[in-house]
């Protein structure tokens, strides 16, 4: 059965030199069966409540970088974000002369997700609150529903909740600031008048 690749690439590509003959994508086979190097980088985890993953402080870092190696890892199905965490060499097969002529390299990654792509992930489901908006030249209250609500036609709730303070709702001045309430309170209402 032939064996299946994966592959990694290399984000970092400042910390590629191409002059050795490196590449930002590496084919690996797995084909684990032993000499052993092994290195390993310090990271220090710092817990913030409610992510997932504690952000990773670096502290072993690359010249190039100042960060161990950052990679994404695909194999089938599989894909991720890492930092390598620790590379292991194993010399299994060897000439007369004592030269190695297998090796086997164990590496160890750690998921390596932003604060940014944690908080993206989240579903929070915590209520809307109200807003505040500087008005630009040219904006009228249905451009800004139209931002706000992706419904233009909630402008009136938006004109409802400053009318203290809008003489023309037609024409709203430059540098006005106004209160843009929360998305649940933006429903629109729609009848006939008798």
């Amino acid at each position: 059965m032939p064996l299946v690749k994966a592959v990694i690439e290399v984000l970092d590509r400042a910390a590629i030199d191409p002059s050795k003959g490196l590449l930002p994508f590496i084919p690996v086979q797995f084909n684990p069966t032993e000499y052993t190097l092994e290195k390993g980088a310090q990271i220090a985890e710092i817990t913030i409540p409610g992510i997932d993953s504690p952000i990773l402080q670096l502290a072993k870092l690359q010249p190039a970088t100042h960060a161990p190696p950052r990679i994404r890892f695909f194999w089938g199905s599989l894909a991720f974000k890492a930092i390598v965490e620790n590379v292991r060499q194993q010399f299994t097969l060897f000439n007369p002369l004592g030269l190695p002529l297998r090796a086997t390299l164990s590496v160890t990654f750690r998921e390596y997700k932003t604060l940014e792509d944690q908080l993206s992930g989240l579903n929070l489901m915590s209520a809307d609150h109200t807003k505040r908006h500087v008005v630009k030249r040219g904006e009228t209250l249905s451009s800004i529903a139209a931002r706000e609500y992706d419904d233009p036609g909630k402008w009136r709730l938006i004109a409802d909740t400053n009318a203290a303070q809008l003489a023309d709702v037609r024409r709203l001045p430059p540098g006005l600031e106004l209160e843009i309430p929360p998305a649940d309170d933006a429903v629109t209402l729609t009848g006939t008048a008798a």
